[in-house]
């Protein structure tokens, strides 16, 4: 299905209260992750030292905030699509 949509050139939005990193490296371990592809969920920012963990990269996305409050103002997926 990311195939055809990304054939189609469909916008294609994954906006989940689960570790971005983990869905991310999903679609990359099957080659679906592609540039139509937008994800706005939680990172988590580990230390490049040592791989410990030190915190999340943006505002978390909970199941009470799933809406355009957790979204950054120059988000790439609403350009595209709000023509």
């Amino acid at each position: 299905m990311f195939k055809m949509l990304h054939e189609a050139e469909v916008p294609v939005l994954i906006f989940s209260a689960g570790l971005g990193n983990t869905i991310e490296e999903i679609l990359v371990k099957f080659g679906v992750f592609y540039s139509n592809l937008e994800i706005i969920s939680n990172y988590i920012e580990f230390n490049e030292r040592d791989g410990s963990l030190i915190g999340y990269r943006d505002l978390l996305v909970h199941p009470l905030n799933k809406n355009e409050t957790v979204l950054p103002n120059e988000n790439k997926y609403f350009m595209d699509v709000s023509h």
